[in-house]
């Protein structure tokens, strides 16, 4: 704990806005390693405070991943090793519940141990988030991650280019927002802890969504709400429980999710709790990941 606070404090020294990034993982050793290698490329693995989430369990291999990640080249890291299994789901809850409040930092980037994330991905959606606050309002969270099939030419072109979204993935959140969200991110927690289903505690969240009232958006909000989120919400679909939750209880709070259009992120994750080979490759086989140093310098973004 004490390490913990001593990285908080002077992290908050030198910067205006404290950031912290979490990794969170669980027994997949040879995508962590891709994973550390991809952050390891980013001049903020020299500088921000990484937290790592390990997931337990007896098949976790905790004493395994803390070695992979004390060998890193990431210089201000700290391992949180879970004494059970908690699931991706609530691992992450638990994750933001540390960070932003345990340790008090105004932002949180989340990192999957499944990701591959460019060079240039740190500050950009640092940059991105500084824009979405100062021109945009009910943007709880930033990405850069997108299903992308352009080449890279055209990615070229789109660098700057933003647009409403669902999902966590690579996410950076701010403490108010999460303080705002809290209450159903703690209820959906307790229900799982309590009936051991992700699926029924979606359904809940799911049931309130039904109950509420969307009429009163304006139109820059209304565009997520049809296109995306109230589609889902009537077809009782979403992406895995990571993403629905998230999806759902943001739209509870009247809050959205901003992202690139150039995807700087690739899930790398061909098999887990919720997806198989099979349709990862049908969504991913045409996605490339392309770096472009003019992602440093981007600061002004549009639709």
């Amino acid at each position: 704990m004490i390490i913990n606070i001593l990285m908080y404090l002077f992290f908050n020294l030198i910067n205006s806005e404290s950031i912290a990034v979490s990794v969170i993982t669980y027994n997949r050793i040879d995508y962590l390693k891709k994973t550390l290698t991809s952050i390891e490329k980013n001049k903020e693995a020299q500088t921000l405070p990484f937290y790592f989430f390990i997931d337990g369990g007896p098949f976790s291999k905790q004493d395994e991943i803390e070695k992979l990640i004390n060998n890193s080249k990431i210089k201000n890291k700290k391992v949180i090793k879970r004494q059970q299994n908690l699931g991706i789901s609530l691992n992450i809850i638990e994750s933001r519940k540390h960070i932003l409040n345990n340790l008090n930092y105004d932002y949180l980037i989340e990192i999957e141990d499944d990701t591959l994330i460019t060079p240039q991905y740190f500050s950009l959606i640092i940059n991105l988030n500084k824009w979405a606050q100062k021109n945009l309002s009910n943007i709880a969270g930033v990405m850069c991650f997108h299903v992308c099939n352009m080449s890279k030419l055209e990615k070229l072109k789109n660098l700057n280019k933003v647009h409403l979204t669902i999902g966590h993935r690579g996410m950076m959140i701010g403490k108010k927002y999460w303080d705002l969200c809290k209450k159903h991110f703690n209820l959906y927690y307790d229900f799982i802890k309590k009936n051991k289903s992700h699926y029924k505690a979606l359904d809940l969240l799911h049931s309130f969504l039904l109950n509420k009232n969307f009429e009163n958006h304006n139109l820059f909000n209304k565009n997520i709400l049809n296109e995306i989120i109230i589609p889902r919400i009537k077809n009782h679909t979403w992406s895995g429980y990571p993403d629905g939750a998230t999806q759902f209880i943001f739209s509870l709070n009247d809050l959205f999710i901003l992202t690139t259009t150039v995807n700087r992120l690739l899930d790398i994750g061909e098999e887990g709790e919720n997806i198989n080979k099979e349709s990862y490759m049908k969504m991913y086989e045409s996605v490339s990941l392309d770096e472009f140093e003019q992602d440093l310098n981007i600061l002004e973004f549009e639709f």
